[in-house]
């Protein structure tokens, strides 16, 4: 028994890679106690947690439960890869990567947990109570828009962290960001730019993504609201894009938020309709309109007497912001006064022009003043020219 003994520590004591198999030993059985110890803790602590946050109204509990397990998890797994190799020597070189893997899961651990509470306090803020629910709607798109910026800028500032922590000097490179800055900016510049815009469209939302708009001589449904692009789909299918510094500076009309649509519309009728058709004209525009689902009659008028027609102007509401559904009102208003117009023998009117000419002269007159060269004789004649 004691020759066995012996045996067995001097086979622990046996060295490979200038350390004893007893040390090799001592991390194997350290390493599997705290995985059982880690796996005992996510399946009857972390679950239990993560069941009674599903059973609460309170979202909050929701979050915690997800940023533990993307920071407090990890961080317990090489926690005990860390502390089980502690009873192993390590190089240099093995204990610096030792280190900087240590540094760097911790980083992406935190940076990952603040990310996780700044988004559930952006969203907590913009939805509550304060607000209505299409404030709410406006607020979760405003919130999805500026998030890819607040992540740029917290695994930026957690990446210098991560540096410095490990020993970096960061001065100088803060020094040659200094001197080549300038240069940078100005190649930059447009870039930049659009970036700023970017901004000041997810702050100020003259537009969000779904919103038909119009800007300048183009118009198309947003698509996409990228940090130096925005994308619209136009009415015929095709891919309008655009820096976002030209939309900050352009005229944009937005028809998402228009409740109804104004319609002006005008039509004049020949010189010879009679009076009493005249006064019959508005009200019959105005019956024609209110006998139309989703409209609503303002007003209509004989405004202007016009080179070849008696002109009115009639002016009605669609209730409704659809394009299409105000097309189809008004060419059903058009069918109906041309009916309306044709059953009552009232005539549109056309370009038309008249050319009075001279009355005519006696026989004798005419030969005198013709043989006379008197240019005022000519024939009565009444000719009109239409177009």
């Amino acid at each position: 028994m004691g020759n066995f003994i012996e045996s067995a520590n001097r086979v622990l004591r046996t060295e490979y890679f200038e350390n004893p198999l007893r040390s090799y030993l001592i991390v194997l059985i350290s390493l599997v106690l705290g995985l059982i110890l880690v796996r005992l803790f996510h399946r009857f602590g972390l679950r239990r947690i993560r069941r009674f946050s599903r059973s609460t109204r309170f979202k909050g509990d929701d979050v915690l439960v997800r940023v533990l397990d993307l920071t407090v998890l990890p961080i317990l797994y090489f926690g005990i890869v860390y502390a089980s190799l502690q009873s192993l020597e390590l190089n240099e070189t093995l204990a610096t990567a030792r280190d900087f893997v240590g540094a760097f899961i911790v980083a992406i651990c935190c940076i990952l947990g603040i990310q996780q509470l700044i988004e559930y306090s952006l969203g907590f803020y913009y939805s509550s109570s304060r607000y209505n629910e299409e404030e709410k709607e406006k607020n979760r798109v405003k919130v999805n828009l500026i998030l890819p910026a607040i992540r740029v800028v917290i695994w930026t500032v957690g990446a210098v962290f991560l540096l410095q922590n490990l020993g970096y000097d960061l001065s100088a490179v803060v020094a040659s960001l200094g001197i080549g800055g300038i240069a940078i900016a100005l190649a930059s510049q447009g870039l930049l730019q659009d970036l700023f815009s970017y901004f000041a469209i997810v702050l100020d939302v003259p537009f969000s993504i779904g919103d038909f708009i119009v800007v300048d001589d183009y118009a198309g449904t947003v698509k996409h609201i990228g940090i130096k692009t925005t994308r619209l789909e136009s009415i015929s299918g095709e891919q309008l894009i655009f820096p976002n510094q030209y939309l900050t500076s352009a005229k944009i009309q937005n028809f998402q938020e228009m409740k109804r649509r104004q319609v002006v519309f005008s039509l004049g009728v020949i010189y010879d309709t009679s009076r009493e058709k005249l006064i019959e004209i508005p009200r019959l525009i105005q019956e024609i309109i209110e006998s139309i689902e989703n409209t609503e009659f303002v007003r209509s008028h004989f405004t202007s007497y016009g080179a070849s027609s008696l002109d009115f102007e009639t002016v009605y509401y669609v209730l409704d912001s659809d394009y299409v559904i105000y097309m189809n009102i008004h060419q059903q208003i058009n069918f109906a006064i041309w009916d309306a117009f044709k059953g009552r023998n009232i005539e549109f009117a056309y370009p038309s022009q008249t050319i009075y000419l001279d009355p005519p002269l006696n026989g004798e007159r005419a030969h005198q003043s013709a043989s006379k060269g008197d240019d005022s004789f000519s024939p009565k004649t009444q000719l009109t020219e239409s177009s």
